[in-house]
């Protein structure tokens, strides 16, 4: 996380960050499970929530984590992650809501 005056270490490599919306990214993380993208969304969230940022001051990050299932495709895959998203929105400002 660039200009929070510490930087966020994972054990795991980010395979894509994508702008997917007005506010919104998705983070790829292969080789990673449901229990590990749930820490690093935790970490991101505690990030977010406590830096200072220049002229919007505090903001939030809701979270949605979910895991490629053997019989995704890139369709149900973005919707179960999405769907997920809109659950961590809907229960308030900087949660994170799991889909399995």
């Amino acid at each position: 996380f660039q200009g929070s005056g510490r930087a966020v270490r994972y054990p795991f490599s980010l395979a894509a960050h994508h702008c997917w919306g007005h506010e919104e990214f998705m983070v790829l993380m292969p080789q990673s499970g449901l229990s590990s993208a749930r820490v690093a969304a935790e970490k991101l969230r505690q990030v977010i929530a406590r830096h200072q940022f220049d002229k919007a001051g505090p903001i939030t990050g809701s979270f949605g984590v979910t895991q490629l299932l053997p019989q995704d495709d890139s369709n149900s895959l973005l919707k179960r992650v999405d769907d997920a998203l809109y659950r961590a929105k809907m229960r308030g400002r900087g949660g994170i809501a799991l889909k399995h």
